[in-house]
């Protein structure tokens, strides 16, 4: 409940024991009026006045509330319901902070995370869960030594086989274990291609209409049960030329269906404004025990992480470098080490291929090809078959001479778990070749 005008002051018996669950150190517990740091300078010399604070229940709560002058140290229990993980100490600040971590109330003063006040160096921990934060240099990142995420450099790509655009209301694999979506009349998404350089990384233009709309970089992270009952957290390594909006937004799917109880939300962070420029976005995230409603573990079974860009009547250029989700609570650099073993493991989600034979006799009859894929699938794969000039559903196929003729219609595709083939009926032909593309991803 929130705590009345008339009733936002402390209680001094309870003082030194509040200090203490805030963390404020060994000064601040034994009583005293002030605490302060060298770090903080002039400013320090009397901050928080340890009797006078007061207690709310969310951040998303307290645009709306008057806090009284005399009140400069407030607690707040939650983000957007208390007891959610997205509470934590704030501190009155004279003018609007320039970080993530703030809010304005009522009465028009600006508060700001305790942490961000003291302004400690080397915090490798974000302030609050389930809260999207901009990293700035007041944070220490270690190199990352796992990330669930696959190709979290956005290094391994199947050019000429994915979109490098999509429609308003779409979504599509665009490169190796990553999907984008465009949600919103007018929203849609091009120029998707590699950045330049050995390091790869993702770039694409997000165009917005009139409506608010969202471009979403998604990956189905397999094996949901490694994530059921732990904590996770989550680095972008990102680029932008114009001010956005930005948050993650994250499910853990447990069953093969789209219904709620089979899809719980993990987080679907505050909005970041992001100005223009390059930055690092994280987000700490606590997934739900589901282990007791997990059913037959398949590829559908996955984490479902994205993160967002949002916007309306603007085009965003959008650069993306990495993107990692490690275990706790540790700040990890996004990663661009994962490039071997993404690839070595592309083959049980994406493969192409080319087939050919000849042979045939020129006489008029059915002909077949068929070819066994190089690994087994992770689910039956969708294919796309090609003709050696590149034309999608076409076959070549070669006369007595081998002379080559593109563009030929094959009387029918096949495809199943194992390979795919390609049959003409009354044909002529002493040869056929296909190259394929079969795409498993989730």
């Amino acid at each position: 409940m929130t705590v009345p005008l008339d009733r936002q002051k402390n209680i001094a018996d309870v003082a030194p024991r509040v200090r203490q669950q805030l963390g404020l150190g060994s000064a601040a517990t034994q009583g005293t009026d002030n605490f302060a740091t060298a770090a903080q300078g002039v400013k320090a010399d009397n901050a928080f006045p340890r009797d006078e604070y007061a207690i709310f229940d969310t951040v998303v709560d307290m645009p709306d509330i008057e806090v009284l002058p005399s009140i400069d140290f407030i607690r707040v229990n939650g983000y957007y319901a208390a007891g959610d993980g997205g509470g934590g100490s704030y501190v009155r600040t004279e003018n609007e902070p320039m970080h993530a971590g703030k809010f304005q109330t009522a009465d028009g003063s600006w508060w700001e995370l305790a942490l961000s006040s003291l302004n400690f160096q080397g915090k490798d921990v974000l302030p609050a869960v389930g809260v999207a934060y901009i990293i700035d240099q007041t944070y220490q990142i270690d190199a990352a030594d796992e990330n669930y995420i696959l190709n979290g450099g956005f290094n391994v790509w199947h050019e000429g086989y994915m979109p490098t655009s999509l429609s308003e209301n779409t979504n599509a694999m665009i490169l190796a274990q990553w999907r984008a979506e465009t949600v919103g009349t007018g929203t849609s998404i091009n120029s998707i291609q590699k950045i330049s350089g050995a390091s790869g990384g993702l770039r694409f233009n997000a165009v917005f209409g009139v409506g608010n709309g969202l471009a979403y970089v998604r990956q189905n992270i397999l094996g949901v049960r490694q994530f059921s009952g732990k904590q996770f957290t989550s680095v972008i390594d990102i680029e932008v030329d114009v001010a956005c909006v930005m948050d993650f937004y994250v499910r853990m799917r447990i069953n093969a269906s789209d219904a709620s109880v089979d899809r719980p939300l993990v987080v679907d962070t505050n909005e970041l404004a992001i100005s223009p420029g390059r930055k690092l976005v994280a987000v700490t995230f606590n997934c739900p025990d589901v282990s007791s409603y997990i059913g037959v573990e398949n590829f559908q079974n996955s984490l479902e992480y994205a993160f967002r860009i949002q916007g309306s009547s603007k085009t965003v250029n959008v650069k993306v470098y990495g993107a990692t989700v490690t275990s706790g609570r540790k700040l990890r650099a996004p990663t661009r080490a994962t490039y071997i073993e993404t690839l070595t493991g592309e083959d049980a989600c994406f493969e192409v291929g080319v087939a050919q034979i000849n042979g045939f006799t020129a006489s008029s009859g059915q002909k077949r090809l068929f070819t066994q894929y190089r690994s087994k699938k992770i689910r039956t794969p969708a294919v796309t078959v090609y003709d050696m000039a590149g034309t999608a559903g076409r076959v070549s196929t070669y006369d007595s001479a081998g002379t080559r003729t593109d563009g030929v219609a094959p009387s029918s595709v096949i495809s199943d778990d194992f390979g795919v083939g390609v049959v003409l009926i009354t044909s002529t032909a002493c040869g056929i070749a296909f190259r394929y593309a079969a795409n498993a991803y989730p």
